[in-house]
């Protein structure tokens, strides 16, 4: 499903599990968070991806640290959807992880869950229990495929499409691919396409151009498109949208 390129259609993600040693601008404690999002709000995203931590630094699903994370978000830059990740790495345990998802006072607006994770119907199901709008991430056609099979496939609000392939033109076919699986069995759920390291701008622009949702941030790469290190996630967000606003005039008749 196509969607408005003027406006709401990029996220940033703004942290993933990078160690905060990989970058001096990479935000791990809510105050970093929250100016963070307020800068890259200013600079044209409209939601934050975000992985909380705890006071060592550690990604956290406990109910104070990702309470504290969107709290931070909210306060600064109110309006913002903000999103958290639930990924099996950050809690190995099930049980553990769904109780801590269970206790989260202060809820996220969706939660982003990994389907090559064997837990991810259970999670899912919690999550909309807890009336958090799920984003299915899908990195290849299987697990497009097993999310299509699940009886909460419906329940998905979005399906993040994020191949991890490290050749451009190789995450672009497995991309296709899972779009094409899409297409066929929901073609009005929102997708959004994104790519990590390598593939992120390729994979940018090609979002911009198939008109789908897209995200940008440091969690995805720490290098521009000219090949030198970022400042900042600020200054992610607004090389996309220069490249949004480029694609967007050649793709203009009357220009």
């Amino acid at each position: 499903m196509a969607v408005d390129m003027s406006r709401n259609w990029l996220q940033v993600c703004l942290n993933g599990p990078r160690r905060a040693g990989e970058h001096r601008a990479l935000p791990i404690h809510p105050p970093e968070i929250a100016r963070t999002a307020l800068s890259c709000r200013e600079a044209g995203a409209f939601a934050a991806h975000i992985h909380p931590r705890d006071e060592r630094g550690a990604e956290s699903l406990q109910a104070r640290h990702v309470g504290a994370a969107v709290r931070a978000v909210r306060a600064a830059a109110p309006g913002m959807q903000v999103g958290v990740s639930t990924a099996e790495w950050i809690e190995e345990n099930l049980t553990r992880r769904l109780r801590a998802i269970a206790s989260w006072e202060d809820r996220p607006d969706f939660a982003t869950v990994n389907w090559n994770e064997h837990d991810a119907d259970e999670t899912t199901s919690l999550l909309v229990l807890q009336g958090v709008a799920v984003q299915a991430i899908l990195v290849t056609v299987a697990d497009a495929r097993r999310m299509l099979r699940s009886p909460l496939a419906a329940q998905c609000r979005v399906m993040v499409v994020g191949p991890r392939e490290e050749e451009p033109s190789a995450a672009v076919r497995t991309a296709e691919a899972i779009l094409a699986v899409l297409d066929e069995a929901v073609p009005t759920v929102p997708r959004l396409v994104h790519g990590h390291d390598a593939t992120t701008w390729p994979m940018l622009q090609l979002a911009i151009e198939w008109g789908y949702l897209a995200r940008i941030g440091m969690e995805d790469t720490l290098i521009l498109p000219g090949g030198e290190r970022c400042n900042d996630n600020a200054q992610l967000v607004r090389y996309a949208q220069t490249i949004a606003a480029t694609v967007r005039k050649d793709e203009d008749p009357t220009t």
